[in-house]
C-alpha cells in the first residue's frame, strides 16, 4: 500500500477519477486542491508518490515540483504529472524532475 499525494488544482472531475482508481488499490490518498501552501501537507503526509494535475495555462505545479526536487527528503520521490496535450508541458515537466507523465483526458482504462 502506497501513500499518494495528489494535487488537482481545478477539480475538473479528475478528483473523482483519482479517488475511484487509486482507492481500489488500497492506497492511502491525500487529495489537495492546490490552493495555498502545499509544503506543510507534504511534510506531514510523507508520500511515496506525488501526482500533480496541471490545469491549462498554469505553471504553478511546475514550480512546486522544482521546489520538491530541491528538498533532500523528497528528491527521490516519484512524481507523475497529468498534462495537457502540449509538447512544451511535457518538456518542462521532464526538465524540472517529473518521472512520468500522462496526457489528459484521464480515462479509467489507462
Amino acid at each position: 500500500m502506497a501513500r499518494l499525494f495528489v494535487v488537482d488544482k481545478n477539480g475538473n472531475g479528475n478528483r473523482e477519477i483519482y479517488e475511484r482508481l487509486l482507492n481500489t488499490g488500497g492506497h492511502e490518498i491525500l487529495l489537495e486542491s492546490g490552493d495555498g501552501d502545499l509544503m506543510p501537507s507534504l511534510f506531514e503526509f510523507k508520500p511515496d508518490i506525488i501526482i500533480l494535475d496541471v490545469p491549462p495555462g498554469d505553471l504553478t505545479p511546475f514550480s512546486f515540483l522544482r521546489d520538491i526536487r530541491a528538498l533532500p527528503q523528497f528528491s527521490p520521490t516519484p512524481v507523475l504529472m497529468v498534462l495537457n496535450d502540449s509538447t512544451e508541458e511535457v518538456n518542462l515537466a521532464l526538465s524540472v524532475g517529473a518521472n512520468e507523465y500522462i496526457i489528459k483526458p484521464i480515462r479509467e482504462t489507462e
